[in-house]
């Protein structure tokens, strides 16, 4: 969530009924992007702490989407991953910020890359999408097949 920039692109731009948002961090939101009436009206759920371990607590089949920008190395992403997976409908989107394997910000390795690619050779789900970045940072969506 971060700042609250991009996800308030996201229900502006794709409208959701609702759109859960997780994030260890509240004291980072921008009143501008989320404040405390649109997080209030429903159409913002904010879920504090580790993504992996809230969206495990959904029921499965819950999501649409589900926009994995946590913890970028291998082990994280792995379990969003995992933590993803089956709380994903059949046709939904998984889509994966920062699919690289090298962050040039950081100067340090980034293993979302490498657990995507690993994800998505292993189950066979088929590549939607990929939006590139200048600086390399690129996102990849990814489709959970029907049957």
């Amino acid at each position: 969530v971060d700042r609250g920039e991009f996800s308030r692109f996201i229900l502006d731009t794709l409208k959701p009924r609702e759109l859960h948002l997780f994030d260890l961090a509240p004291e980072r939101i921008d009143p501008q992007y989320l404040d405390s009436a649109l997080l209030s009206s429903g159409a913002a759920i904010f879920h504090q702490g580790d993504s992996s371990s809230n969206v495990a607590l959904f029921p499965n089949e819950f999501f649409d989407m589900i926009y994995v920008d946590g913890d970028h190395l291998y082990s994280g992403v792995v379990r969003d991953i995992v933590a993803s997976e089956t709380k994903l409908k059949p046709g939904g989107h998984l889509v994966f910020n920062d699919y690289t394997a090298w962050s040039p910000a950081s100067m340090s390795k980034c293993g979302v890359a490498k657990a995507a690619n690993e994800f998505i050779n292993s189950r066979r789900w088929p590549v939607a999408g990929l939006a590139l970045q200048g600086a390399g940072y690129y996102d990849i969506c990814i489709r959970k097949p029907r049957t």
